[in-house]
């Protein structure tokens, strides 16, 4: 994986990205049409994306660590797969889409794993006292 900032990490590697999916019952059957997968485990998000018309890369899998404490990089993200979508609306629109259900939904999980914001940071910070 590669930390491309914040708490993303993205990683290209077909078979890693094969296993995980396997792993975590994701794999659709068959693999021949291109498709967006999301995947929450515990503080975590994944979103594993194939595109079976890209010469190298077909697989994308990109990870948020403890996504509930970042949402520059949820916004970041959807940004991004908001501009490729003028190019290939079908494949990305669905991954924006999943991502903004997230973004959306991080006061809910943010009170679930008990973060807490502190102004001085300007930042959300998980409050020691809860134990998720």
């Amino acid at each position: 994986m590669k930390h491309i900032g914040g708490n993303l990490y993205i990683n290209n590697e077909a078979v890693e990205i094969v296993d995980f999916l396997v792993d975590n019952n994701l794999l659709p059957n068959p693999v021949n049409k291109a498709f967006s997968k999301i995947s929450q485990l515990g503080m975590d998000l994944d979103l594993i994306m194939y595109n079976p018309d890209e010469p190298k890369n077909k697989f994308l899998h990109y990870k948020f660590v403890d996504f509930a404490s970042n949402s520059d990089t949820l916004q970041y993200l959807i940004s991004m797969f908001r501009n490729l979508a003028v190019e290939n609306y079908g494949f990305y629109t669905p991954a924006q889409r999943k991502l903004e259900e997230f973004l959306y939904m991080l006061p809910t999980y943010r009170a679930l794993f008990g973060y807490k914001y502190n102004e001085d940071k300007e930042t959300f910070e998980k409050d020691l006292n809860n134990q998720y």
